[in-house]
Order: C-alpha cells, then structure tokens, then sequence
C-alpha cells in the first residue's frame, strides 16, 4: 500500500483504506485481497482472459487491415515498430477494459500519457517532489486521473461496456 499511494498519488485517508487488512488476518476482505483476488481470477486461463486476447487480436487485425487500405505498395509506409504496437495495445486494451467510449478512444494523445506514466515509475516510487523529480510520469498520471474521473463521473460510462474486472 505505501508504493501503491506513492505511485498512485494517493491522499492519507485513501491510503489508510489500502493499508485494511492487507494480510487478511481479519478475515478475506479489504480492498487489497479484494484486488488481489480479482486480478488473479481475471488474468487466469479462461474465459475472461480469452475475451481480452480475442478483443486485442480482433483490435490489431483491424488496425492492420485499416493501415494497409490507406497506402499503396509503391509508397510504403514506415513506422516505429514499437510506437505502434504500443499504441494498437492500448486502444484495444482500453477498448476492452473500459468500453468503446473510453477516455482514450475519446483523446488517443492519453496513450502517450499512459506510457509516459509507466515508463517513468521509478521516480513516483520515491515520493518526494514528484512533480519535480518525476514529471513526466506525474503529469501523465494527473492527466490520466482527470480523463477518466471526468468519464466515470460522464453519461458516456455504462457498467455494461467494461470488463469483468472493472466491473468488480
């Protein structure tokens, strides 16, 4: 819990509510053995983690599909490898994960702000004066919090359209 509030960005009372019962030494709840059991249940071979691969592959072969309708074999057309595989894995895993009107389908520059977060961890991990020492990272997480608080709080977010685990 200390981590995850660092990294997270998390106020005392939030995490304070993280640190319940992390050990289940009160019995099986408290919001991380509740995580804990929902990211096993979810990424277990199975039905749900078939969904996702399905939805992902699905995404990528219409990317793929849609790419090649929009250049002739004369031009070609050259891209980052790993710009866009990151950016087919985003939209699709947030396509899956947070229905088809996710704050990233709506503002696909959010990707960028994704990886930004990710990819500069380790300076939120310390916790002091991230928005100096880990910019990058922070202003992609603020970024990120504002996208989809402003979504869950919007007409657009439907409990229908997000996945299983979300959805828990």
């Amino acid at each position: 819990p200390d981590l995850t509030g660092r990294v997270l960005g998390m106020d005392a009372a939030t995490k304070a509510l993280l640190e319940t019962n992390t050990d289940r030494s009160e019995g099986n709840w408290g919001p991380v053995p509740e995580m804990h059991d929902t990211n096993a249940s979810a990424m277990a071979a199975g039905p749900q983690l078939d969904t996702l691969i399905t939805a992902a592959v699905g995404d990528l072969f219409a990317e793929l599909n849609a790419r090649g309708a929009r250049i002739s074999s004369a031009d070609g057309d050259e891209v980052s490898l790993l710009s866009w595989t990151k950016g087919a894995y985003t939209s699709a895993s947030a396509r899956y994960l947070y229905g088809p009107a996710n704050p990233i389908a709506v503002d696909p520059s959010l990707a960028d702000d994704f990886w930004a977060f990710d990819g500069n961890l380790g300076g939120l991990l310390l916790g002091v004066l991230p928005s100096l020492t880990a910019r990058r990272a922070y202003l992609g997480r603020e970024r990120l919090v504002r996208a989809f608080s402003a979504h869950i709080a919007g007409p657009n977010a439907k409990v229908d359209d997000v996945a299983p685990i979300i959805r828990r």
